[in-house]
């Protein structure tokens, strides 16, 4: 059985995101960790995934393990992304977007937005960004 997403394998959904330059996921816990993983295997350019998370020897275990770039501030990692994965807690999922939302303001156009928080709807993605 292969995990995927909205009902695509990763393999099809990674045919649309190894076209981006830069894939930007917040919060690389397990689901954000299954989703490098999936996209690696898949074909996706580990240089065109940066990944955030808090902790010091989560970021080294992630770039030792899939090559892709850590950082600890979700606002640096969005910066130029052409997709944001918010893979944070459900209740995390506005102050993450509030957090990063200056530095969207900046860009010249809105990257893709994906949440992976169960429960979130659509319409508090909107609100928050």
């Amino acid at each position: 059985m292969q995990c995927g997403l909205f009902g695509m394998s990763f393999s099809r959904a990674g045919l649309g995101l190894a076209l981006m330059d830069k894939i930007a996921i917040l919060g690389a816990g397990n689901i954000g960790e299954a989703l490098i993983a999936g996209l690696v295997r898949s074909g996706v350019s580990p240089q065109a995934i940066v990944a955030t998370t808090r902790s010091v020897e989560r970021r080294q275990t992630l770039a030792e393990t899939y090559g892709v770039a850590v950082e600890e501030d979700n606002r640096t990692a969005v910066a130029d992304a052409d997709a944001v994965v918010v893979c944070v807690k459900p209740a995390q999922v506005a102050d993450v977007l509030a957090h990063i939302g200056e530095e969207l303001d900046r860009a010249d156009e809105l990257p893709v937005i994906i949440s992976m928080a169960a429960g979130v709807t659509l319409a508090s993605l909107e609100e928050a960004v």
